[in-house]
């Protein structure tokens, strides 16, 4: 299902949506508010094995949506916001911190990036794909 969903070839888990409110526009979601919960997320591209689980919350922002982002047993520390504007551009701002369980490989490119000020290692903006394409 995540497969399809996001146009991810290897990335599976098991995903559980919680939607209070969804409104599209060519598909592209410009308002929600609603949570999920993904357990076992795998994406072949970046490691054979379960990452872990996340969970996320949306929330209606003036630019779009906004849906944070967190952990709940993942193999990383995960903490940041997804946006998808109105266009169905979508950018994803996370923090990661390596837990003792962070595979090696993951570890090195997390202590890669600079610390902030705050003493955090924030990575630069992610865009998640191109567009949301339509329906």
């Amino acid at each position: 299902m995540l497969q399809q969903a996001f146009r991810a070839p290897g990335l599976s888990g098991s995903l559980s949506l919680q939607v209070h409110e969804l409104q599209l526009e060519n598909c592209v979601p410009v308002a929600a508010n609603g949570s999920f919960e993904v357990a076992d997320l795998v994406h072949l591209s970046w490691y054979r094995y379960s990452l872990g689980g996340y969970r996320g919350v949306a929330r209606n922002d003036e630019s779009g949506v906004v849906v944070r982002i967190e952990d709940t047993d993942g193999v990383i520390d995960v903490e940041g916001d997804v946006w998808i504007s109105r266009q169905g551009d979508l950018l994803f701002e996370p923090i990661l911190a390596p837990k003792p369980e962070t595979p090696p490989e993951f570890r090195r490119i997390i202590e890669s990036f600079p610390l902030a000020e705050d003493g955090v290692r924030r990575i630069p903006p992610l865009p998640l794909m191109d567009r949301l394409r339509g329906c």
